[in-house]
Formats: structure tokens, sequence, C-alpha cells
């Protein structure tokens, strides 16, 4: 081994388990943290930009009012339907099963990690609403009505 090899040894295996595909923090995890790394800075650009008056948010607002004056029995129920997957109610009935179903296999490890996301995710999209202060689009007439922030 050359002294470069023996001085860094640890911190080359290291570097070498990263984009291994086999181990459990190999190459599948090194691609997972940087996939949330580069959509966490996509986010937050997209995010900074977004003022009241910013064409993104605008064109926002016109489909929010087009889907709403131009809504049919069959928009409704897909709407609803759409929003029932994202609810509160469901993400955490699946979350329990899905905690459930590795539990009863002893895999304690993605219990915990399915825990951790779900727990993770919900405080996350709370802080994210209260740091952006964002309205709800108001509609005459609205299907839900939600006095927190969206975005």
């Amino acid at each position: 081994m050359t002294d470069l090899g023996k001085r860094y040894g640890r911190q080359i295996r290291f570097l070498q388990n990263r984009i291994s595909p086999e181990g459990f923090a190999g190459l599948h995890l090194t691609v997972g943290v940087l996939v949330v790394l580069v959509a966490g800075y996509w986010f937050g650009e997209i995010a900074e930009r977004l003022s009241p008056n910013d064409s993104l948010v605008l064109l926002d607002q016109r489909l929010a009012l087009w889907f709403h004056q131009h809504a049919t029995p069959a928009i409704t129920y897909a709407a609803k339907a759409i929003t029932f997957l994202g609810s509160v109610a469901w993400l955490t009935t699946v979350s329990i099963c899905l905690v459930v179903y590795f539990i009863s296999r002893d895999d304690r490890l993605n219990a915990l990690l399915v825990t951790l996301t779900m727990l993770g995710g919900g405080l996350l999209n709370i802080l994210l609403k209260h740091h952006f202060h964002r309205q709800r689009p108001v509609l005459e007439n609205p299907l839900v009505t939600l006095s927190s922030y969206g975005f």
C-alpha cells in the first residue's frame, strides 16, 4: 500500500463503499441523498421566486379559477380522489399498515424508516407552509375550506 493509501485508507474505503451497489449504505443511499439534495435545491430556487405577482403564481391562480368555473361531477370526483391520496387520514393509514407489515416480518429497520419518513415529511410540510405563508386560493363555494397555508 502506498503512503497515501496507508494514511487515508479509512476515507478511501468509505468512498469506495459509497459507490458500491453492495452493502447497507452503498450506491443506493448515495444516489438517494444526491437526488434529495438536487430536488431540495430546485425546490428552494422555485420557492424563492414565488412572490404574489410572479408569473407562476398568477398561472396557478388562473388554473385554480378555471377548474373551479368549469367543474363537472367527473372533475370534482377526480379532484377529491387525488386530494384524498394526499390526506393525513390516508397517508397515516397506509404508513401504519406498512409499519405493521414490516414489524410482522421482523424488519424493524424499514419500520423505523417509514415512521421517520412520514413524521419528517409531515413536519417539513407544516414548517414550509408556515415559512412561505402562501394563502390558499379564494373561490366561491369551494369544495374544501382549510385555514392553514397552502403551497
